[in-house]
């Protein structure tokens, strides 16, 4: 190996120098003297072999300037790896990330080493797979560990460049360079590439960031700002936590307004100025933002300071009634290419009746690459436009002469439990709405039931007083809780699926643990008899409603009354939740139904009165939709953003008993007194009036789907291929996020 080295002196010359006294000078040139000199050196320290030793030979390896020199520094690590020395094999793995080693990754390779740090094989591993063109199993926080906690300089710069030039890692690559030197440029840049990162990029930008903000003002700063631009709530709790505030007025008061506190807020804005500057001078979607969150929380006295602001409204604060304006006031003043900016964001709905106006008019884009889709456009919604549009019947059965009391559908969708005033519970089939079996309980009346949330359990609040949690597979019963005084009306569950709550009219709410069924915790509530209990799994709260004119909030688990809100006269007969908002529907006894927003404890909206007592409510878990039952038969299907019924439909001439939803809010169940059983697919209808939100994901492969699978020659189907075709154009040409488009209607202004 040795003679191979010395290329550059011939063998008689190195055996001179070996047995021979002459002078070195007389023999070498000053070059060829320095390289023995070096490759002794180099020998040497492979003799020597412990950490420094291996350290200099790695610096040797990487920066001398003779490639020979350099070689022979590899040659001596491997050589000392091929002894099992740990600081040598974790030498070569070192070295094998740099492209110039290619020796040392076949050593790896063909010997199978091992190096004593993990984080020297998971670099290895990474760009071999890259290199490979196999997807590296390597997790990005992993790297990002190794990045800012493992790797020397020159690692971190070969990182950075293996990682710029693969698409996948590019935004990561740039990430990372940006909180590598944390400046205030590069840290407001992060806030800047925070929407176009993946989730697990978004986490470690958070991550990094949280570990900057203690000892750097502008890393504080930029956690506020990842909160305030995009809504993002790990920025929120971060900086609440911690005390981060933005550091100009406008901005700490946006904070406090957006993170609903009041009380912080109106201490620094009592007169709203710093709120209106900050609406003004924001971007398009905070606009939109600030006047979604206003009005879902009831704040909306600031709105009043601008005289056009109150009389601004975005496409989902729409009304039928708005709709219905806008159409005709732009339609009369002949102002078609406004109406056509209106049909692509409207829900489709409306949209075909705008298109459908449209072509009558024989208007026509003036952009000849939007002249096609809109003539499919108008196609399709001449083809829909005069259909019946209404949710699509899948379930049609007959149950016993038994009066039925209550129903659930399991979370999976597959089976839909059926309670009546007798000991028996159905258990039906979905959706071919047969009846599977019957659960013979020991107790008459089942007036609530509710699944687990994975489907397995199934519990049932009997006339006895007692809850009985059966297995479903079997309909076995495992548990009989008791302890209630009084009748049970309804039973929850806490979204982790670890607490079961029960209230009645002994004036209690109690706290199950799930499902062992022991009872660790209750409230006496001051109302004796409580009719409803719903759990808001955003705040970890439960409300209680019941013969009372407050609608009362305890906290989760400890049973401590967070507010009252008052919300009826005559008391509350129903309430509907979702885990993903602080909205709160309230059914009263005197036939009233409101949308409060919990933690501001504000109204939100106000439905009109319904003819016929509610005998339920149910929100749905995404869409601002909530269904109603009434006893009349009567099922509607309201806007919570407009306090408006989108649909109203009677099935049959039978009082109404029951409704339920299905937990992805696909499925619409009814129970009629005359036994009379229906079910319904809900998605088509809900997408209808899905206004199209700039940068929002649509469903469409969902909506081919349904196309596919819908009955031909159907209104459903008609709707649907408009669906799709709008939802397919408007992602295609979707409307910058620029300043607000502002359509002038008259009564109102629409904001796009």
């Amino acid at each position: 190996m040795v003679a191979k080295l010395l290329l550059p002196i011939d063998i008689h010359t190195l055996q001179k120098l070996l047995f021979d006294t002459p002078s070195p000078d007389d023999l070498l040139s000053t070059e060829q003297r320095d390289l023995l000199i070096q490759l002794g050196v180099i020998s040497a320290l492979q003799e020597l072999g412990d950490k420094s030793a291996i350290q200099v030979l790695i610096e040797t390896a990487q920066r001398h300037s003779q490639p020979l020199i350099r070689r022979a520094s590899l040659l001596a690590l491997l050589n000392l790896a091929r002894n099992q020395l740990p600081d040598a094999v974790d030498a070569i793995y070192y070295l094998s990330v740099f492209d110039q080693f290619i020796a040392a990754r076949q050593a790896i390779i063909a010997n199978q080493w091992q190096p004593s740090h993990s984080f020297l094989k998971t670099l290895f591993d990474w760009i071999i797979g890259l290199e490979r063109n196999e997807p590296p199993l390597t997790d990005l926080t992993e790297l990002t560990d190794i990045f800012f906690e493992k790797a020397d300089p020159q690692l971190q710069e070969r990182i950075l460049s293996v990682a710029s030039t693969v698409k996948e890692y590019q935004n990561w690559s740039h990430l990372l360079f940006l909180l590598q030197s944390p400046q205030a440029d590069h840290l407001a840049q992060v806030v800047d590439l925070f929407p176009s990162l993946s989730q697990t990029e978004q986490m470690i930008a958070r991550n990094r960031l949280a570990l900057l903000a203690p000892s750097i003002l502008q890393a504080q700063e930029a956690i506020c700002q990842l909160f305030l631009r995009y809504d993002d709530q790990p920025s929120r709790d971060l900086a609440q936590e911690k005390g981060y505030l933005p550091s100009d007025p406008s901005g700490r008061a946006l904070f406090f307004f957006l993170s609903g506190d009041w009380n912080r807020y109106n201490q620094i804005d009592f007169n709203r100025s710093l709120l209106l500057s900050a609406y003004i001078s924001g971007e398009k979607n905070l606009r939109r933002r600030l006047i979604t969150f206003s009005r879902q929380t009831g704040q909306v006295d600031w709105l009043q300071a601008i005289d056009r602001l109150s009389e601004t409204r975005l496409i989902e604060d729409l009304s039928n009634m708005d709709w219905e304006i806008a159409i005709s006031r732009l339609s009369q003043t002949a102002r078609y290419a406004e109406l056509w900016q209106l049909a692509q964001v409207a829900p489709p709905y409306w949209s075909a009746r705008i298109v459908s106006l449209l072509s009558q008019t024989g208007w026509f884009p003036g952009e000849s690459f939007e002249k096609e889709s809109f003539l499919t456009l108008t196609s399709l919604a001449t083809a829909c436009v005069d259909l019946p549009l209404g949710i699509r019947e899948v379930m049609r059965g007959k149950v016993s002469e038994e009066s039925i009391e209550s129903m659930a559908i399991d979370p999976q969708e597959k089976h839909l439990a059926i309670g009546s005033d007798k000991q028996s519970i159905a258990i039906w089939s979905i959706p071919d709405g047969e009846p599977k079996f019957t659960i013979k309980g020991p107790a008459s009346i089942t007036r609530s039931l509710l699944f687990s949330l994975d489907g397995d359990l199934l519990m049932a609040a009997n006339g006895d007083q007692q809850i009985r949690i059966y297995r479903l597979k079997d309909g076995q019963m495992l548990k009989a809780l008791a302890g209630h005084k009084g009748l049970i009306k309804q039973l929850a569950l806490t979204p982790d699926n670890r607490v079961l709550l029960s209230a009645g009219f002994d004036g209690t709410i109690r706290f199950w643990r799930f499902p062992i069924g022991t009872e660790f915790n209750r409230i006496q509530s001051p109302v004796h008899e409580l009719f409803s209990i719903s759990v808001m799994g955003k705040r970890k709260w439960v409300a209680s409603g019941g013969a009372s004119e407050e609608v009362l909030l305890w906290s989760l688990p400890e049973g401590h009354l967070v507010r009252s809100i008052p919300v009826s006269n005559q008391g509350t007969l129903h309430l509907a939740t979702t885990t993903t908002s602080d909205l709160l529907a309230v059914a009263g006894r005197d036939r009233s139904l409101s949308i409060w927003n919990a933690a501001s404890g504000n109204q939100v909206a106000q439905f009109p009165t319904d003819q016929s007592p509610i005998i339920g409510i149910t929100l749905h878990p995404e869409a601002p939709i909530i269904f109603c039952g009434s006893r009349d038969g009567t099922i509607r299907i309201g806007d919570l953003n407009t306090g408006t019924w989108l649909h109203a439909f009677e099935p049959r001439k039978s009082p109404l008993m029951a409704i339920a939803l299905s937990k992805n809010g696909n499925f619409l169940a009814a129970a009629y007194e005359d036994g009379a059983l229906y079910g319904w697919n809900c998605t088509s209808f809900l997408w209808a009036f899905t206004p199209r939100t700039p940068g929002s994901l649509l469903p469409i492969s969902e909506v081919e789907e349904k196309i596919a699978s819908a009955e031909k020659g159907s209104a459903e189907k008609a709707w649907l291929q408009y669906i799709s075709a709008l939802w397919k154009f408007s992602a295609r040409f979707e409307i910058s996020i620029g300043e607000p488009t502002i359509i002038e209607i008259g009564e109102f202004d629409i904001e796009l």
